[in-house]
């Protein structure tokens, strides 16, 4: 049965290729222009379906032809958007996204019906103790709080990716299981200057006061840190892969893992294979699309 509920933004992705991303007060020429299903809670829906063959959403989308093409995309792969909202007084998130040609993106994201999402009042029936609840930072605070206590209550997990970040209140980290973050985020939260280097990272681990029992750190081509409060840090490294688009690729990376983690996986396990799905995705355009099969991670994996 499924078991990965994923809280989020649902947004509809407006992606711009351009040779170079521009500076401020400039206009670039761009090459090409598509529209791709996105939004953070999207993106790790459908990430979570394609590992576990289904997921639960829950969120908002906008009474318009973004909102219905939403809805429709996301049951074509397998996400049960039984917990979405209409609403007919908002638009559907929408993000505007120039990717330059080493496949590196800037993104702004303008949250629209975002903001009106609110954490289910009775979770799935297959919502067992074995189940895994993911949460972003595109949708209310208050509500991610309300849906993580009722998930742990129930004997779940709770994975949090703070992103885009703001400061946590304690009543969400209390019931969170465990972080997924890049390592911007992780500077932000612990107040440290950013790395991607595990050399800096793993041993500034060690001073940090992490209120959670483990965390993963993620670092785009350098791979993750898995990081738990009493065992050492472990470092999985990156794939060599040609990028083509890293957008979502963090989404893909954590709604993978969350399948993995509901389906039995060690934590260690779950990220292996959570880093070859991520590191599949970059080599493909958009975010949710770029998402690759269970068989095609297994493929990876093998070679």
């Amino acid at each position: 049965m499924t078991s990965v509920l994923v809280f989020g933004s649902i947004n509809m992705d407006v992606v711009t290729a351009c040779e170079r991303h521009p500076r401020p007060g400039e206009t670039l020429l761009g090459k090409s222009l598509a529209f791709h299903a996105g939004g953070k809670g999207a993106n790790q829906a459908i990430a979570a379906a394609r590992c576990a063959g289904k997921s639960y959403l829950y969120g908002s989308v906008g009474a318009d032809d973004f909102g219905g093409r939403m809805l429709a995309y996301l049951q074509e792969n397998g996400v049960d958007t039984c917990g979405v909202s209409v609403e007919s007084g908002a638009s559907t998130g929408l993000a505007v996204i120039t990717v330059d040609a080493q496949g590196e993106n800037t993104i702004v994201v303008t949250p629209g019906a975002n903001v009106l999402a609110r954490a289910p009042e009775h979770l799935p029936e297959s919502m067992t103790g074995a189940a895994v609840a993911l949460a972003q930072l595109e949708t209310p605070i208050a509500e991610i709080a309300v849906l993580f206590a009722r998930v742990k209550a129930n004997g779940g997990t709770t994975i949090l990716n703070p992103s885009p970040y703001r400061p946590l209140a304690q009543e969400l980290l209390q019931n969170t299981t465990m972080l997924i973050a890049n390592e911007e985020e992780l500077a932000q939260l612990t107040g440290r200057p950013a790395s991607a280097d595990p050399r800096d990272i793993i041993p500034a681990l060690k001073t940090t006061d992490c209120p959670l029992p483990s965390c993963i750190i993620t670092l785009g081509s350098a791979g993750l840190i898995l990081a738990e409060r009493d065992r050492a840090a472990v470092h999985f490294g990156g794939h060599e892969v040609e990028a083509i688009d890293t957008t979502g690729a963090g989404d893909c990376f954590a709604g993978w893992f969350a399948a993995e983690l509901a389906a039995g996986r060690s934590l260690e396990d779950a990220a292996r294979r959570a880093n070859a799905a991520a590191a599949i995705s970059v080599t493909r355009a958009g975010a949710g699309p770029s998402v690759p099969t269970k068989s095609e991670v297994e493929s990876f994996l093998n070679r």
